[in-house]
Formats: structure tokens, C-alpha cells, sequence
């Protein structure tokens, strides 16, 4: 993807981390959630706000996902695609739900 930005004149920058803390596993009980998930996955979210009503339009999702040897690659897109349906739903009802909000 950073290619293709660099190609189209497009900047591109990024930054992540990973916090891998277990600070809440209760140690008397060893309850808590002690395993971190790993994924090898981006998605890219090309979106329009209109500065003026805070409307959002999401001109395209790109999905990359390293996901190993898919036995089955439909269902595997399927879940992907899924997925991104999920984020882009939680992220413009919560977007909403703060400009209902108020300040």
C-alpha cells in the first residue's frame, strides 16, 4: 500500500505499537486475561467528512490480511468482508452517538 501511495503522489504514515501488559491477571486467582491475540492484518478506510454536518461517506475499505493457507478462500472473504462491515458499523454508530451527545 505504501507503494501505491508513493505512486499516486499520495503521503502515507503510519504508526502502531502493542501493548502486551497482563497487569489485570488477579494474582491470588490467576483470573484475568492473560493471552494476547496476534493478527497480521491492515485495513484502510478512504472516507469523506463533511466539515460543515459531520456526515461521513466511505469512498473504500482495503482489507489485508495474512491469513496463511485458506482451505476455503470464499469463506475466508466472507469473514473479512464481515468484519469490515462490523468496524465501519461500531465506528459511524459511535460517531453518531457522540454528536447526539453533545459537547
Amino acid at each position: 500500500m505504501a507503494s501505491e501511495a508513493h505512486k499516486r503522489g499520495k503521503p502515507f504514515i503510519g504508526h502502531g505499537w502493542h501493548d502486551n501488559t497482563t497487569s489485570d491477571v488477579d494474582p491470588e486467582t490467576n483470573q484475568g486475561d492473560a493471552y494476547s491475540t496476534y493478527i497480521y492484518a491492515t485495513q484502510v478506510a478512504d472516507v469523506e467528512v463533511d466539515t460543515e454536518t459531520g456526515e461521513v461517506k466511505v469512498l473504500q475499505v482495503v482489507a489485508a490480511h495474512d491469513c496463511g493457507r485458506a482451505i476455503n478462500p470464499q469463506l475466508v472473504e466472507a469473514q473479512i468482508e464481515g468484519a469490515v462491515a462490523q468496524g465501519l458499523g461500531y465506528a459511524l454508530w459511535k460517531k453518531s452517538f457522540l454528536m447526539m451527545a453533545g459537547p
